[in-house]
């Protein structure tokens, strides 16, 4: 049930988004997209976390990008980054600042990654997303979530002791689980590259594949 909700919050999400970024037609065909989508409409289903984390990950993208504009949203940016964190780890925080270093870089302005080091949001992702792994700790001891730290983030990315896959594994899962629609994946002709939202959203894709392609644990869902 929660993966349910959260799947059709990141549904109405997106085509907000997009609706305020673009126009009401390419709002409705990213939603309707996203709603077809094979590999969206069984992770949506099943009772894991993931569709919670990806919703929260999608939510910190869209109010970090609209901080742009109007600094307000850093308040929403660090309550989404911050439960991201507490949900499932640091991966959200990790490729969401990448993307932003990235696309700063491109863009040579740094005011996209100045957000990350705004107090209002180191304090509050630190207090949101930490106070689970201080209840961890105080649970199961330092040593032992030391260990699980180093295994289940640190291990799984560096070793992937456990689904060990190729590095072009998610080649196949995302033409496959994103039919029909990853069959107009390089229709690069309508693709507006001079659109900083649209440059944006390419580089978030590009860098979380590229991080997830470099780490040695694979799952589809990821």
């Amino acid at each position: 049930f929660p993966s349910a909700v959260f799947g059709l919050i990141l549904i109405l999400g997106l085509y907000f988004w997009v609706r305020k970024e673009l126009s009401g037609k390419e709002a409705f065909l990213s939603s309707l997209i996203l709603l077809s989508t094979p590999i969206f409409l069984v992770v949506s289903r099943l009772a894991i976390i993931d569709t919670v984390f990806t919703t929260l990950i999608l939510f910190s993208l869209f109010a970090l990008w609209s901080s742009l504009k109007n600094r307000g949203f850093l308040v929403l940016f660090s309550l989404f980054l911050g439960l991201s964190l507490a949900a499932k780890g640091p991966v959200g925080v990790i490729i969401i600042f990448l993307a932003a270093l990235v696309f700063s870089l491109i863009q040579g302005d740094s005011t996209i990654m100045k957000r990350f080091f705004h107090p209002l949001v180191i304090l509050t992702v630190l207090i949101i997303g930490g106070s689970w792994y201080f209840l961890l700790i105080d649970k199961i001891g330092w040593v032992q979530f030391k260990s699980l730290v180093l295994q289940e983030t640190l291990g799984r990315f560096q070793k992937g002791f456990v689904h060990k896959e190729p590095y072009y594994y998610y080649l196949p899962v995302l033409l496959g689980g994103f039919l029909p629609w990853s069959l107009f994946l390089f229709s690069f002709k309508k693709i507006d590259f001079k659109n900083e939202f649209v440059k944006f959203l390419i580089v978030f894709v590009l860098v979380t594949f590229s991080f997830f392609t470099f780490c040695k644990t694979k799952l589809p869902r990821s």
